[in-house]
């Protein structure tokens, strides 16, 4: 049974105070695994929908089609971490054509293209100040309970893009099973990971800063252990919210026959994983993706490049960034990322804007109310002065 990480208020606290925290997630699988209804539910509202991916010309609909990438943006305020600005990346054709090598390595060049943009940003004389840091933290992996473990397509994907982004395997649509066909399905999932040497995310133990903290370690280890029997963790998703007993939302699942709460953890491991995504771990996903991830990608990009330049007697040791595609899925996708930014600066710079004039506005008029106060007093001074002048013997 889940319980909740040892400190996890003192570690939102300490590791996410700062304002403005950015967190790329991107939702993979196959078609009607619930990836959009995940996304709304770790949201708390409704930001995506599954309209957003029906085809505008039927016709077309029966042909072989590239990957489909969806951005979704979110602003989360909490009291412990601030602001978080969650981008989640949808993904939509896995699976949906006999060969999938294409959405695969599509998939994967659109996660490259990431690390791409920041080598090509770290190599320049003079940097944008306004670059945006796209690179993705975590990628969630939405599995299908076959009952048999993982399929082809699961191992050739997570094989594929593991040693690019920190991948969370999740048991989809946990609400189809029951309690012992969740766990069959688990552990076969674990087999075939342990089997295929699939690289996923490893969620750590107790970090030096829980130590000084003062923390139970025994108690940070049996949540660890929780955490590791937990993967693949089972979800159930949902949109709706009811009044709990102590007035708080509560996320239900509305079938006719009755509800279940997606946030208790004897229904659906949903609270740990977003527990796990959103606070305990955010910070170790983020640095896990810049200093392992990243800095292993940019050693071998700079390698090859450096390989080329000694070949080619050059002494540039920059990376040699694929052209793009205008109408590639990444390029749109990334189209689409720098919109909703530009749109949200522009927001919060008129925002800024009319607050200056405001106060440039009552900083006037009280400069105006403090000038027509010194000429009151002086026409005051001069008034009571001047009889007693005139009353002064003269010699």
């Amino acid at each position: 049974m889940h319980r909740r990480l040892p400190s996890a208020s003192v570690l939102r606290q300490k590791r996410n105070q700062k304002r403005n925290v950015r967190f790329n997630v991107m939702v993979a699988g196959s078609g009607g695994c619930g990836k959009t209804t995940l996304i709304n539910t770790l949201c708390g509202r409704e930001i995506a929908s599954t309209t957003d991916w029906l085809d505008d010309d039927p016709n077309n609909a029966h042909r072989d089609r590239p990957i489909r990438l969806r951005t979704y943006t979110e602003e989360l305020n909490d009291p412990d971490v601030g602001n978080i600005t969650l981008s989640f990346i949808e993904t939509s054709g896995l699976g949906e054509s006999k060969d999938s090598s294409g959405a695969l390595r599509e998939a994967l060049e659109f996660i490259e293209q990431q690390f791409d943009d920041v080598l090509a940003e770290e190599s320049r004389i003079k940097r944008n100040p306004r670059f945006i840091d796209h690179r993705l933290h975590t990628l969630v992996y939405m599995i299908e309970p076959t009952g048999h473990g993982l399929r082809e397509l699961d191992v050739e994907f997570m094989r594929m893009v593991g040693s690019r982004v920190n991948v969370i395997p999740v048991l989809a649509k946990a609400d189809t099973l029951t309690r012992g066909e969740i766990l069959l399905n688990k552990r076969l999932v674990r087999e075939d990971i342990a089997r295929y040497s699939i690289p996923i995310y490893q969620f750590t133990s107790l970090d030096e800063e829980e130590e000084e903290d003062g923390a139970d370690p025994n108690a940070s280890y049996d949540a660890l252990l929780n955490v590791q029997e937990s993967v693949p963790f089972s979800v159930i998703g949902t949109n709706s919210f009811v009044p709990g007993e102590d007035g708080r939302p509560v996320l239900i699942r509305q079938y006719p026959w009755g509800s279940v709460n997606v946030e208790d953890p004897n229904n659906s491991d949903l609270a740990l994983l977003r527990d796990l995504l959103l606070y305990s771990h955010m910070n170790d996903l983020k640095e896990s993706t810049y200093d392992v991830l990243y800095e292993s990608y940019r050693t071998q990009r700079l390698s090859v490049q450096n390989q080329g330049d000694d070949a080619n007697g050059s002494g540039l040791n920059l990376p040699a960034l694929p052209p793009t595609d205008a109408s590639s899925p990444s390029y749109l996708a990334r189209e689409e990322q720098l919109r909703l930014e530009e749109e949200r600066l522009q927001k919060h710079e008129m925002s800024l804007q009319t607050e200056l004039e405001q106060r440039r506005s009552e900083l006037q008029r009280r400069e105006q109310e403090l000038r027509e106060l010194e000429e009151r007093l002086r026409r005051e001074a001069e008034s009571i002065n001047s009889p007693a002048l005139s009353d002064m013997p003269k010699f």
